[in-house]
């Protein structure tokens, strides 16, 4: 018999946590780790400038969950502007323009349609969140490199645990920039994320009882360095671990804070600037995995999620592979963002799943 538990109680602690967990963090990840570089590196905030994207208007009846509620549709857009992105704020309003509580906010992400990720051949998570995001920001030393005229796709999710209906919502998100010409010029960094389950399949997976693992053995598109590395797991999450197959060596552990009922207080995160970045290449071979200590004695389905991400610095960003949207796995990822409930299941049915030679060139997954 398995256990519907909550990965994430609703305490007040609990629904701290699993509003970090909703989040589609997973992309946003990478700016989590502005407060440790924004530390080690100079720039200021004096001459950044902003641009704001917005998704809706949309109705939010009462009530409703997010497999009910009405969801705003995509946008999709180009950049108004050239320079480097450093960070973000969310906000949610109504048709008066008055603020709407974050809670009705599932998530929401800003991609590049025309860049992939440094690990799958998936849209470029530029920014991102959840309930619990409002800002996140960089220094001006380090930034995303953005073109005017560059695609731009916002997607959202919304539901609404409240008894009160919202009219008139939008998500909208103002991101931060140093325009092009800027002296000293920012240097370019890119935001990254992979998870622990194959590319093709709910990020979230069975939790097991006692303590697992779940691997995934991944190579990155192009070598460069990672400058910092964070993550992301559900309630009873032990750690996280990166290690480099090719050579053998562990690259990267973590251990987490929990509490006594298994919530997760703290997932620590490192940067990797005192020797210029983790060293990563092309034709090595990466496990990442996430390790759980379910002391329930049951299986709780959907239960576990496993994510490393963080900033990388390419070798030569010349070098970062084109787009190829005819790529089963760019496709599937590009639907399961324009229909909310997509991603929730694994490439079958009206998408086709992709032939073995595709898995085989992105992944070797394993548990």
């Amino acid at each position: 018999m398995t256990q519907q538990l909550d990965p994430h109680p609703r305490t007040a602690r609990g629904r701290g946590l699993r509003r970090i967990a909703t989040a589609a963090v997973l992309f946003a990840l990478p700016w989590f780790l502005s407060a440790f570089i924004s530390g080690c590196l100079p720039g200021g905030e004096a001459e950044q400038e902003t641009f704001v994207l917005e998704i809706g208007p949309f109705e939010l009846p009462a009530s409703q969950s997010h497999h009910e509620a009405p969801q705003p549709a995509p946008l999709y857009t180009t950049s108004p502007v050239s320079g480097w992105i450093h960070g973000f704020r969310i906000e949610v309003v109504d048709e008066a323009d008055r603020p709407v509580p974050m809670e009705v906010m599932h998530h929401l992400k800003v991609m590049s349609p025309e860049r992939r990720e440094l690990f799958d051949p998936f849209l470029l998570r530029i920014a991102g969140g959840g309930m619990e995001t409002r800002e996140a920001r960089m220094p001006g030393a380090v930034g995303y490199r953005i073109h005017q005229g560059d695609s731009l796709l916002m997607t959202g999710m919304a539901h609404n645990p409240f008894d009160e209906a919202y009219h008139g919502v939008r998500f909208r998100v103002r991101l931060w920039y140093t325009p092009e010409g800027a002296s000293p010029t920012p240097l370019s960094v890119y935001p990254f994320s992979t998870l622990v389950t194959p590319p093709g399949v709910s990020g979230d997976y069975d939790l097991p009882p006692g303590r697992s693992e779940k691997s995934l053995e991944v190579s990155p598109a192009i070598a460069g360095r990672i400058i910092g590395l964070g993550g992301h797991l559900h309630r009873y999450g032990a750690g996280l671990r990166l290690e480099d197959v090719t050579t053998g060596e562990l690259l990267w552990e973590t251990t987490t804070e929990r509490d006594a009922e298994g919530n997760i207080l703290e997932i620590p995160r490192k940067i990797f600037l005192w020797k210029g970045g983790l060293e990563i290449h092309p034709d090595h071979v990466y496990r990442v995995t996430a390790i759980y200590e379910n002391p329930t004695g049951e299986m709780i389905p959907k239960g576990a999620m496993g994510t490393v991400g963080g900033v990388f610095r390419p070798a030569d960003e010349a070098d970062w592979p084109a787009v190829d949207r005819q790529d089963p796995l760019y496709q599937w990822d590009l639907q399961r963002e324009i229909n909310p409930h997509h991603g929730e299941h694994h490439m079958a049915g009206e998408q086709q799943a992709p032939p073995a030679e595709a898995h085989e060139a992105h992944m070797h997954g394993h548990e």
